[in-house]
């Protein structure tokens, strides 16, 4: 079962219980994915840059693909798609990130660029005065890019904090949104020390509650249960790429974002495997699918990869 034998079906294909959308890199799997959309706009960032990952997410709000690049170089069927499907091009990062070489690339379509000093600079920019704000590790992609799947469904913007300082720009934020009801904070302490926790807390009258797991994993799980989602993408919980792709996927289908192992799954994603509706991201090589759901699940095996040396060139598949 192959994607392009889903773009033959509705447009609801996605809600059958077993899929998976990869490509032969994560430069594909972002193409492939963007074949879901119809929006007029791409965001591009660095496939390399974590930090980039939430505003990306942001900007792309669940309508939007996101592409990956090099700083230097895009690969050919990325450009390619992007310069036939869409009018608009968001890059987020500064030009240490996507540089000039890479957005003249793209020249003649509508392009915007975003950018802040850092990393939580970038994201507090793009905070809006919500009832619910959800604060992670802008040192840990892991937490935070589960969590921006969900931030949809809370109606909630996703903060960006150090472990034991709380940025300039989200502080002046928790003190200037009169109208914060609630803060989750995501992670263990290791990730958001206790200290940032009381911070937090003297700068907002906000309720300020802290949901974790004992890994990564489980915390994903707990996150879950708390959205109560009926649908599910799972995707390896050691790769940022993969996380990254799923997420305005997620918000779109209004799906929980579980973290797995490559073949090791805990008791709660096996469940999910077998009676739930989920889709994975990435190949085998990232997720395996236990053997009783194998068997409309296509055989793609995604390397690791560079960007096509040659970026205006037309790939030979169509796009």
């Amino acid at each position: 079962f192959t994607l392009a034998m889903s773009m033959l079906a509705p447009a609801n294909v996605l809600a059958s219980s077993e899929h998976r959308i990869s490509g032969q890199s994560r430069f594909d799997t972002a193409v492939e994915l963007a074949k879901l959309t119809n929006s007029d706009t791409a965001v591009v960032m660095n496939y390399q840059k974590f930090p980039d990952a939430i505003t990306a997410t942001k900007v792309a709000a669940a309508h939007s693909p996101i592409y990956f690049t090099a700083k230097d170089r895009m690969d050919g069927k990325t450009l390619y798609t992007i310069r036939n499907k869409h009018k608009k091009v968001v890059i987020v990062g500064s030009e240490g990130s996507v540089s000039k070489t890479v957005e003249n690339l793209l020249s003649g379509l509508d392009i915007k660029r975003v950018a802040g000093a850092d990393r939580y600079d970038t994201n507090a920019k793009g905070l809006t005065n919500t009832e619910k704000l959800i604060v992670v590790s802008g040192e840990h992609f892991a937490d935070a890019l589960v969590t921006s799947s969900i931030s949809k469904k809370l109606r909630s913007d996703v903060a960006l904090t150090q472990k034991d300082k709380v940025p300039n720009g989200l502080k002046n934020y928790l003190k200037n949104n009169k109208g914060l009801k609630r803060v989750y904070i995501i992670g263990g302490k290791a990730s958001v020390s206790s200290k940032v926790e009381n911070e937090l807390k003297s700068y907002t009258k906000a309720d300020v509650t802290r949901v974790s797991g004992y890994d990564r994993y489980e915390t994903s799980e707990r996150l879950a249960d708390i959205v109560r989602n009926p649908k599910y993408t799972i995707v390896n919980g050691e790769q940022f790429a993969d996380n990254l792709l799923a997420s305005p996927f997620s918000q779109r289908e209004n799906r929980s974002i579980i973290l797995t192992k490559r073949t090791k799954h805990s008791n709660y994603v096996m469940n999910v495997f077998k009676n739930k509706d989920y889709v994975v991201i990435g190949g085998e090589n990232q997720v395996e699918i236990p053997t009783f759901g194998k068997s409309t699940e296509g055989k793609t095996k995604p390397t690791e990869e560079k960007p096509n040396e040659k970026p205006n060139e037309k790939p030979n598949e169509k796009p």
